[in-house]
């Protein structure tokens, strides 16, 4: 065997020296590895929620917003949409209106009040809808007073049936095309399950106008025009105050019969109309909680 001699006693030593610092260094990276591995994970599970979340997110405001863009509106059910003279100085309100039919993407709306008086007709002779100065009027000075640029485009025009008398036979005329427009006698028969539905109120402004109520009812109902034809075509159905529908009508150019106008709502946007109520049979509205987002019900 080799003699061990100092030299090599000295060499060995080192050697197990820089082992030992070898095994310290290494030693040292590991804390610093296991952070880096930990820090990785974090940041992993951090981007994962926060893809889950933004996705969550984005169907619940796809859901609600489809719900905004589509309202579930029942029938009885008032918004508010518009504004129009309502207090006898001529203060304008928002204007309620009855949700008379959904139609998915559409409402049928019809004035809750009676907002004004009119003649169907200026002159007294041979008249139908579609040549009748109350279309005129609802669909230029009503239709620009009432709405603004953005409630206007969300008014359908409408084909609008003008049939004939149900009871004489009286020539309905020609088929129209109207933004707004009065209720037909067989509308006005069908959309209400009774003559009490029928009664409306005048606002103070068609009071003020001249429009004909019933002072000795409990309702105060006043009569409104129907888009139909009379006995004859220089008469135009109407519902009376009593909330029958009077189909041997008024005379065209009378003034104290008052106007309810109709109209069709595309609901792709909420946000320029608010829910209202739900109207009972007594004319009475029922309130519900309203959301000021998207103006709709809370369910």
């Amino acid at each position: 065997k080799d003699s061990i001699t100092p030299e090599k006693e000295g060499q060995s030593g080192n050697r197990a020296k820089e082992e030992t610092k070898k095994v310290q260094k290494k030693n040292n990276y590991f804390p610093l590895i296991v952070g880096i591995l930990i820090l990785l994970g974090i940041a992993g599970t951090f981007a994962y929620n926060k893809s889950v979340f933004e996705e969550t997110t984005s169907k619940s405001e796809s859901s609600s917003q489809k719900k905004d863009n589509n309202p579930d509106y029942k029938i009885g059910e008032t918004i508010e949409f518009g504004n129009y003279p309502q207090d006898k100085d001529g203060t304008e309100k928002p204007i309620e209106w009855i949700v008379m039919k959904n139609e998915g993407n559409q409402v049928l709306l019809l004035s809750k009040y009676v907002l004004d008086a009119k003649s169907y007709n200026e002159g007294w002779g041979d008249v139908t809808w579609e040549i009748s100065d109350i279309r005129q009027w609802l669909n230029n000075e009503f239709y620009t007073t009432a709405f603004n640029k953005a409630e206007k485009a969300k008014i359908q025009t409408s084909l609008i049936k003008n049939e004939d008398n149900s009871e004489y036979g009286t020539s309905g005329g020609n088929d129209t095309e109207d933004k707004v427009f009065l209720l037909s006698e067989k509308e006005a028969d069908t959309l209400f399950s009774d003559e009490e539905e029928r009664i409306a109120k005048a606002t103070e402004y068609a009071e003020k106008l001249g429009v004909d109520i019933n002072e000795n009812s409990e309702e105060k109902g006043a009569w409104w025009w129907l888009r139909s034809p009379g006995d004859d075509r220089y008469c135009a159905a109407v519902v009376n105050s009593d909330g029958w529908v009077y189909g041997d009508g008024s005379r065209v150019n009378g003034s104290d019969d008052g106007v309810r106008p109709a109209l069709h709502l595309h609901l792709s946007s909420s946000n320029l109309f608010s829910y209202a109520g739900i109207v009972s049979s007594d004319g009475t509205e029922n309130e519900v909680p309203y959301n000021t987002r998207t103006r709709l019900v809370q369910n």
